[in-house]
Order: C-alpha cells, then sequence, then structure tokens
C-alpha cells in the first residue's frame, strides 16, 4: 500500500515539484 502510494505520487509529480518534506520522504522511499 505504502510503495503503491508513493509510486503514485511519482508518476504525477516530479521530486522537483513537491514540497520539501514530501519530496524527502518520497525519495527517501523510492531510492
Amino acid at each position: 500500500m505504502r510503495e503503491h502510494y508513493f509510486l503514485t505520487m511519482l508518476q504525477s509529480l516530479s521530486c522537483d515539484s513537491i514540497d520539501k518534506y514530501t519530496q524527502t520522504m518520497i525519495c527517501l522511499e523510492t531510492t
């Protein structure tokens, strides 16, 4: 569930277009 959520976010937004906190969370989860 969690991974799917992050992947969906990445598909919709690039790491540069989200807010700093969310960017860090997503990038850390996916890299």
